[in-house]
This record gives C-alpha cells, sequence and structure tokens, in this order.
C-alpha cells in the first residue's frame, strides 16, 4: 500500500512551528507557517490564486488535513497487465520483485483454503481469484528475471533459493508470527528485507550455479548436453582442443545481458544511494528520464497551439478532436506534420507517467486521470490549461531535469544556471538514451579470467557516475516552471472583459493614423507578432487590476513592473511598438491582432478555424466583385481591423442570418467610434450581405488591400 507521504513529511521536519499544509485545486503543496492561515494572494505555478485575505483562503486553495497517518490497509494492486518494474519506497526493484512473488504465492494459497478471508483484504475484488494472483506471480518472476538479466527459469530459481537462505540463516531463532498495526512495524520489517535481501544477493551468483550443477549431475536430466551448455557446463567431447585461453569453456559460455534494470541492481548492491547518488537517479528513473529530451517539442507545441486558439472561443477546443484538428484544410502539410509528431510525444509520455504514478511523483486530478490520448481526444486536453495533460507532462519533464541537476550540483559543487521555458532548446535538456549508458557501464567493467576457468567482474561505479554527469548533466541548466507557457479557458472574457477593465483603469488612445499603417505595410512576421500578443495579453491582464501611468512606455513598464526582460527585448522585431505608450495598449493589441490574421489568410491558412462553421460561407463570384468596388472607396486597412475585432469578439453572440452592415454598425456605435468614421467603412457595402459570409467579407478584403500594396509599390 503507498505511503503517507505529507504524514512523513511532517514527521521528518519535526519542528515546533505550527506550519500547516494547503493545496492548490491544481494538486500543488503550499506551507503557511506561524498561524497557518492564508493573508496574502499570489499564483501557483500552474497560474491559479492560491493563499487568501483576512485568514480566508481564495476559491479551491483548501487545508490538507497531515496530523494522521492516512496510508490504508490491505491489498491494492489492480490488473497485471498495468504493472511496471519499478521500486516500491525504499526497496530496489529486485527485493519489491522477491517479496512479491511470495505474497501472491501465498494469497493463492489462501485462495484454496479461506477465499473470503483473502478477498477482504483486497480493496478491488477480481472476479476470478486464483487467475488474478497466477497473472501476477508471472509478473513477479518476469520482472525478477529483467532486474538481473537473466531468464525465468532463473529467477524461478532465485525466489526458492531465497527462501531456503531464509530458513537457513534463522534456522536457530524463534520465529514468531506478529501482525504489524503501525507504520513504524512496517518500515522496520521493510528495513529487515532490505538488508536480507541484499545479503543474499551478494551470494546469488554461487547459489544459483551449485544449484544448476546439482540439476545437471544429480537430476533426472543429467544427460542432457543441451541442458549441460544452457547451464555453463562444458560439453563431454573429447575430440574438441582443451589447452589455451580461447578453448577455455568459459569463453564460449553464455553470459548475462547487461541491461539497464541489471545495472540499477548492480548499483543498490554497492550502497548505489549514498555512494552514486547521481547514476542511480539517472538509472532508477530512467524509464522517465529519457522521455526529457523530447520537452523542446512539447513545449512549441503548446505555443503552437496558443496562436492558433487566441483568436477564437477556446471552449470550442472542447468540440474539436485531435483528428479533426490534424485535418482541417487550412492546416498546412508541414504544420500538421509537425503537430502530429509532437502529440505523439505527449502521448508517450503520458502513458508512461499514467502506468508508474507513484514513481512519476507528481499529483494527476481525477478527471484526467482517465484519459487517455487518441485522435478523438478533445484538443482542449492539449493545451496548457489548468489543468490539462501537457501541463502535467510539461511540468513532470522540467521537475525531472531539475531533479538530477540538483542531485549532480550537490557533488561537483558546480554552480548552476536556470532558464525560461521559451528559451529551452535541444541543447539545454537531458538526452540520456539506454544504449549509451549501458556502453559507458561496459567500458568500466574490468573482467579477470583465472587459470581454472573461474570469472571475476569488478565495477567501477565512481568512474562511471564522474562520466555520467561530464556527458550528459554537466552544463545543463535548471528550468523555471512559472514561465511554462498557459491559456485561461475563459479566452473570450480575456478579449472583451479585460479591456473593459483597462479602459476603466487607464485612459485609452488610439494609434495615430500613420503609425497604424506603418504596423500594417512593415510588421511581417507572424512569429514575431504572437510573441508580442502574448505579452499584450500578460500586460493587460495586470492592467486591469492595477492601473498604471498611461504615458509610460510599454517596453519600460513590461521590463521593469512585470520582470519581462526577454519580452520586452522581443519588441523591438516589431515596428512602433518601442515606442508605444501604455495608452495605447489595446489599440496595438487590436492592430497586431488583425494584421496577424492578415498573414495567415495570406498564407493560405485560416486564423478564424474555431468560429462556427454557420459564419464560413463564401461569397458569390458576383458579391465579391461587388464587394471589391465597395471597399475601394473606404479606408480599407480600418475596415480590415474593426471587421476582425468585431469577429474576435463579438460574432458569436450574433445570429448568422443577420446583415453584415446593420451589425457592424450597431457593433461600431457600441463601441463608440465617431459617426463619419462609421459611415466611411459601411456606407458603399451591400446591406444584402449576411454575417454567414462575414468571414469571406474579411479575407476578401485583406486580399484586395494585399493587391493595393502591390500596386502602390510597382507605381
Amino acid at each position: 500500500m503507498p505511503s503517507d507521504l505529507l504524514f512523513d513529511v511532517r514527521n521528518w521536519k519535526n519542528t515546533a512551528t505550527a506550519d500547516t499544509l494547503w493545496r492548490c485545486r491544481c494538486g500543488q503543496y503550499w506551507s503557511i507557517e506561524n498561524c497557518g492561515r492564508p493573508w496574502v494572494i499570489i499564483k501557483c505555478l500552474c497560474g491559479s490564486e492560491v493563499g487568501g485575505t483576512n485568514h480566508n483562503p481564495v476559491e479551491g486553495f483548501e487545508e490538507v488535513d497531515i496530523t494522521k497517518d492516512k496510508t490504508e490497509r490491505g491489498y491494492v494492486l489492480v490488473s497485471p497487465s498495468s504493472r511496471n518494474n519499478e521500486t516500491e519506497r525504499d526497496l530496489p526493484a529486485t527485493s519489491v520483485c522477491i517479496a512479491r512473488a511470495l505474497l501472491h504465492s501465498s494469497m493463492l494459497l489462501g485462495t484454496f483454503t479461506d477465499k473470503q478471508s483473502i478477498l477482504e483484504l483486497m480493496k478491488v475484488k477480481p472476479q476470478d481469484a486464483v487467475k488474478f494472483f497466477c497473472d501476477h506471480l508471472e509478473k513477479d518472476i518476469q520482472f525478477l528475471a529483467e532486474s538481473l538479466s537473466g531468464n525465468i527459469d532463473d529467477a524461478t530459481m532465485t525466489v526458492h533459493l531465497f527462501l531456503r537462505y531464509i530458513l537457513d540463516s534463522t534456522a536457530d531463532t524463534n520465529m514468531t508470527i506478529k501482525c504489524m498495526h503501525e507504520k513504524e512495524d512496517r518500515v522496520q520489517w521493510e528495513s529487515c528485507l532490505k538488508a536480507v535481501t541484499q545479503s543474499f544477493f551478494q551470494v546469488l551468483e554461487q547459489k544459483l550455479a551449485s544449484a544448476k550443477k546439482q540439476i545437471v549431475e544429480e537430476g533426472a536430466h543429467s544427460s542432457n548436453v543441451l541442458l549441460k551448455i544452457a547451464y555453463g557446463q562444458s560439453p563431454p567431447f573429447s575430440h574438441l582442443p582443451s589447452c589455451g585461453l580461447i578453448n577455455m569453456p568459459c569463453m564460449w559460455r553464455f553470459e548475462q545481458r547487461m541491461t539497464i534494470q541489471r545495472l540499477t541492481h548492480l548499483v543498490q548492491q554497492e550502497n548505489g544511494a549514498n555512494q552514486f547518488p547521481v547514476l542511480l537517479e539517472l538509472l532508477s528513473k530512467h524509464q522517465h528520464i529519457r522521455h526529457i529530451r523530447h520537452l523542446p517539442e512539447i513545449l512549441a507545441l503548446q505555443r503552437s497551439l496558443i496562436h492558433f486558439f487566441q483568436n477564437g472561443n477556446i471552449h470550442e477546443g472542447e468540440r474539436l478532436s485531435v483528428r479533426k484538428f490534424l485535418e482541417w484544410d487550412n492546416l498546412s502539410d508541414d504544420r500538421c506534420l509537425t503537430f502530429k509528431r509532437a502529440i505523439q510525444t505527449v502521448q508517450k509520455v503520458w502513458s508512461n507517467i499514467r502506468s508508474s504514478p507513484r514513481s512519476s511523483e507528481i499529483s494527476i486530478p481525477e478527471e484526467l486521470w482517465c484519459k487517455e490520448i487518441n485522435p478523438d481526444t478533445a484538443i482542449l486536453d492539449l493545451l496548457p490549461t489548468t489543468p490539462s495533460i501537457t501541463s502535467i507532462v510539461t511540468r513532470f519533464l522540467i521537475q525531472l531535469q531539475n531533479g538530477c541537476i540538483d542531485t549532480a550540483a550537490q557533488l561537483t559543487k558546480e554552480k548552476q544556471r536556470s532558464i525560461s521555458a521559451e528559451e529551452v532548446k535541444h541543447a539545454s535538456v537531458l538526452s540520456v538514451s539506454e544504449s549509451d549508458l549501458i556502453t559507458m557501464a561496459l567500458s568500466n567493467f574490468q573482467y579477470v579470467l583465472e587459470e581454472n576457468g573461474t570469472k571475476t567482474t569488478h565495477y567501477n561505479f565512481l568512474t562511471l557516475q564522474r562520466q555520467v554527469i561530464h556527458r550528459f548533466i554537466s552544463g545543463k541548466p535548471v528550468v523555471k516552471a512559472q514561465t511554462i507557457p498557459s491559456i485561461t479557458l475563459n479566452n473570450v472574457k480575456t478579449l472583451h472583459s479585460t479591456k473593459a477593465n483597462v479602459r476603466e483603469q487607464l485612459h485609452q488612445e488610439p494609434l495615430s493614423v500613420s503609425l497604424m499603417k506603418r504596423i500594417m505595410e512593415e510588421a511581417s512576421s507572424v512569429s514575431d507578432i504572437s510573441r508580442a500578443l502574448s505579452t499584450l495579453k500578460v500586460a493587460a491582464e495586470f492592467l486591469a487590476v492595477t492601473g498604471g501611468d498611461p504615458e509610460r512606455l510599454l517596453t519600460e513598464y513590461v521590463r521593469n513592473e512585470l520582470k519581462m526582460e526577454a519580452n520586452a527585448k522581443q519588441f523591438r522585431d516589431l515596428p512602433v511598438v518601442p515606442q508605444t505608450q501604455l495608452k495605447h495598449i489595446l489599440s496595438l493589441w487590436q492592430i497586431l491582432s488583425a494584421k496577424r490574421s492578415a498573414l495567415l489568410v495570406q498564407m493560405n491558412q485560416n486564423p478564424f478555424f474555431l468560429i462556427d462553421k454557420g459564419y464560413h460561407d463564401e461569397l458569390a463570384d458576383q458579391e465579391r466583385e461587388e464587394l471589391t468596388t465597395a471597399l475601394s472607396t473606404v479606408n480599407i486597412e480600418f475596415f480590415i481591423i474593426e471587421l476582425h475585432e468585431m469577429i474576435t469578439v463579438a460574432l458569436e453572440s450574433y445570429e448568422n442570418s443577420w446583415g453584415i452592415v446593420e451589425t457592424f454598425q450597431e457593433y461600431l456605435e457600441k463601441e463608440e467610434k465617431e459617426e463619419n468614421y462609421i459611415v466611411n467603412l459601411i456606407s458603399t457595402v451591400s446591406p444584402d450581405l449576411q454575417l454567414k459570409n462575414v468571414i469571406s467579407v474579411w479575407k476578401t478584403a485583406v486580399l484586395i488591400n494585399k493587391t493595393y500594396a502591390r500596386s502602390y509599390i510597382q507605381e
């Protein structure tokens, strides 16, 4: 049964202070000192508010009772197919395998003598208890064989030899059966088991060799030549040469294949937790650590999805599956392939986390626990919201990387450096493959062959650990978990309510016509605009709450108040933005959003793919010709910017059968635009056009503007 680790932490601290543990809605734990009640509000790593005011917690921030040990009693293993070969608490994997093999053998025997008592011990009761325990016993033997790099016969024999070892070592001791009701009793028992198994594995090879020899010489198959060869004995072929090193039987004997499990077992036998902590951590967590190299791809996927969804209602993602998203007509082949590869990576890591939650050391919300990533998964589950699958995967991989670097730094005293999630590249993350570890390990093993044919192996784990640190860990940075990409579920509120709140807190003015035209003409990078929009969103959310000086430069505010130095530097890649003041932030946001969507249209992509298809009807050829003529007399860039704002902010509150002109006019009046300005934008547009064509109207305007710009340049 898994331990109550929170209770262990409290006992480990053993302090007189009244620290109280609280939990965020994402599962992250927070400790509050002194009175133990919250008095300030801060942000959790997931982005949610934690803490409180006047000793009253914010919604979703709950106190955790750790005054009592809540470790459950009983048998909790579920289906054998869902098990992994892993450690349990402080026990090595080999010790766990032997303990479980003995446990399942006993429970299997118990089903034939007192089945009801056995079932009462189980949290989940199987329909066929006999088959259930047989399958688990097979898994125990299989995992033991993997850990020892042996075969099933060797693993089965190991369990028998362990039982004989216990009987022989306790022959002169009066044994009594003791019921362990307290946690201290179980911890003591596990310590004894670890000590006994460790001493047993030190003599296992000798005992296995002796048992095999006895089987070959005295068993029913003593004349079987193939069995003798399989058990490592030289066949009685008198015509073969026997002198010289190359003709010694041990040179041709089948050797155990070195695996990660076998290497982990060998390190644990040498007191690896104390002597070789970095090496043991890499080996024992390798099934997870090998996925860290995919972190840059996952972060890139998150950022790309945020850019795709930021102009639409994010709740549409609940109805959009991964399959439909990848099949979207306006998604380019290259982009589709990139997304598909990254989604497959997330699927691999997520399956790995779910298959071994205890070794993952990460909290997974109940609503996500049962979710799998497949073509029918909602794309919303892949967005870095709180909580979501990708946010959990990202935090988990960052936690693994930082843990390995911290462990190594304690040995090497190397000064650590840290980077944000935006700066993560393939060269910044750990990339440790199984073949690399095995190759390095074998190069540090020394074999001594004696004249009598016996062979001794010496393991140089100290040198191996130094090489592992130098090759895989040294120079790698710690990643700041609080900088991972995130997007809120109320994206529409962000686009509408946040802007309204900014206007209340801070006087806003539109950018001048010349500056607006400069942005529309010179800004040409979708990625630069997307990064700027992400920063503007953060700045606007802060200003909506705190307000600020309207005359202050936006770049200075982002650098000094928000402490986003890297983001402030990125503003230099765009025209006008570095000179913009806070009083222009909403106008800048509106113009950059429209320009980004225009660039996507010119790249044959659809920036409005999340908006209901009822607004995507194409214009007829005659309607398009009439619209082209009508737009030649209006300020087309203003038309593009204002109509884009209506589409992204308010469109889905209108019926698609309504007229575009009257709806657009009503929207502009609500935004308190001047009458002459409104008349200039809509006076020549046909009143017969309906909102079902509004996306096509906007795209047509963008293409017309591009044509006008090209003609102007040629002149």
